[in-house]
């Protein structure tokens, strides 16, 4: 087998998957430990398991990998001490702060330049930060990669984002003193898919590997599903269909509208400028059961869209395609008919979509070229009939579902890129 394998490792909400893909990016093999929800929290268990999935992947490329690459769920974020090591758990992504903690940040008026910034992770990592015996601030992927590499490692722009890091600059701004988080506590800022060294000899020793392989800066389990998709020219955009809705566009500058929840995470010379709703497939399960959504998913759809236009949100509060924390959802009237009921339903969900795309074209955001759609609900053929039928745009099939296959991505250009 030859040497130029690329690993793509993403910490996901119910475990770690592992992709290997070669030169020319078919895949190779791939590897999942999941992780119990007692123990997600467990930084140790969560490097377990990502040595694990290492391990696997090394038993099926004759231990062969040229670079790797982390991914992590976006905001998530734990406190290390002095030596490194983790003081306390992760806190994840879905975690609240203390209502007192969110006010403080509310008041503290961010700079400018804290584009994309999320006021709760803030508050999570002012809670963090000033915690005792911690020295450090860092995000789940960053640990995980500098474990693996046996240094603290610089973290990647993209995972930075919603912790008010500005990704022009790739720098921290100056924090108001209200927030009592001190610059030295946060890590330093590198572009995702920059070279930051290579495994310690003795972990690669122990998962398997031949040589140390070269750790490339990773990125966010989102952007890691659009490179997964395989965006490549500014147009192309990708649709995550899952539990929410995330809109993605290849884009030649950055984009933000606040009042939208546009944000523009940078990489590979590119920006990826979309948000992320809270209308989504969860809407499905609040409505259907298992078996009705598995029979529902199969229906023929109508000629045009249903007239009633519900707000397909599971409680109040929208972040895009409109910021509004008060917005109600809007889920009647419901008619006698479940079939009906729930591909109106979808209809909701396609003109959410759609009002996605047109804010994102109006806050600056490229034309859409090409539209893919990556999660679970790219399965649902029903959902996917009606985008076919409402978004009038040119689809294609996309490389790949698994955000691992698109931290691998960014592991081999990362590491052929070298200029």
């Amino acid at each position: 087998m030859s040497d130029k394998i690329y690993i793509g490792v993403d910490i996901g909400t119910g475990g770690v998957r592992g992709c290997a893909i070669d030169s020319r990016e078919q895949v190779r093999a791939t590897a999942e430990r999941p992780i119990n929800s007692e123990l997600r929290r467990d930084p140790s268990a969560v490097l377990s398991a990502a040595r694990t999935v290492l391990s696997q992947l090394s038993d099926f490329t004759e231990g062969h990998c040229r670079a790797l690459s982390i991914a992590g769920t976006s905001g998530s974020l734990l406190g290390l001490d002095r030596f490194g090591v983790p003081v306390g758990g992760i806190s994840l992504y879905s975690d609240r702060p203390q209502e007192a903690e969110r006010q403080i940040v509310m008041a503290a008026q961010l700079p400018p330049v804290s584009r994309g910034a999320s006021g709760d992770v803030i508050a999570r990592m002012m809670r963090i930060a000033n915690e005792p015996n911690v020295s450090r601030v860092t995000f789940e992927a960053t640990f995980v990669a500098s474990a693996l590499a046996g240094q603290c490692l610089p973290a990647d722009l993209n995972n930075a984002l919603k912790a008010g890091c500005d990704p022009i600059s790739a720098k921290w701004p100056s924090l108001p003193a209200d927030l009592k988080i001190v610059r030295d506590c946060l890590p330093s800022l590198v572009e995702p898919g920059s070279r930051q060294g290579t495994m310690a000899a003795t972990v690669a020793n122990a998962v398997g590997f031949s040589k140390p392989p070269e750790i490339i800066a990773g990125t966010t389990d989102g952007c890691a599903s659009a490179l997964a998709a395989g965006l490549e020219k500014i147009g192309d955009a990708v649709t995550s269909l899952g539990t929410t809705l995330t809109l993605k566009v290849l884009s030649d500058q950055p984009v933000y509208s606040a009042p939208h929840g546009i944000y523009s995470h940078r990489i590979l010379g590119h920006w990826l400028a979309g948000g992320a709703s809270n209308a989504g497939g969860a809407i499905l399960n609040y409505l259907f059961s298992a078996s009705e959504i598995e029979q529902y998913s199969h229906l023929e759809i109508a000629a045009a869209p249903s007239a009633v236009r519900y707000v397909p949100l599971t409680s109040y509060g929208e972040r895009f395609p409109v910021v509004d924390p008060y917005l109600v959802p809007n889920l009647l009237p419901r008619p006698d008919d479940d079939e009906n009921y729930y591909l109106a339903i979808l209809d909701s969900l396609v003109r959410w979509e759609r009002r996605g795309y047109v804010a994102l074209r109006a806050s600056g955001a490229p034309q859409v070229r090409r539209l893919t759609a990556i999660g679970g609900g790219s399965e649902n053929t029903a959902w996917m009939a009606t985008r076919a039928r409402d978004m009038h745009r040119d689809f294609f099939k996309p490389l790949s579902n698994l955000p691992a296959f698109g931290a691998a991505r960014l592991a081999r250009i990362g590491s052929e890129n070298r200029t």
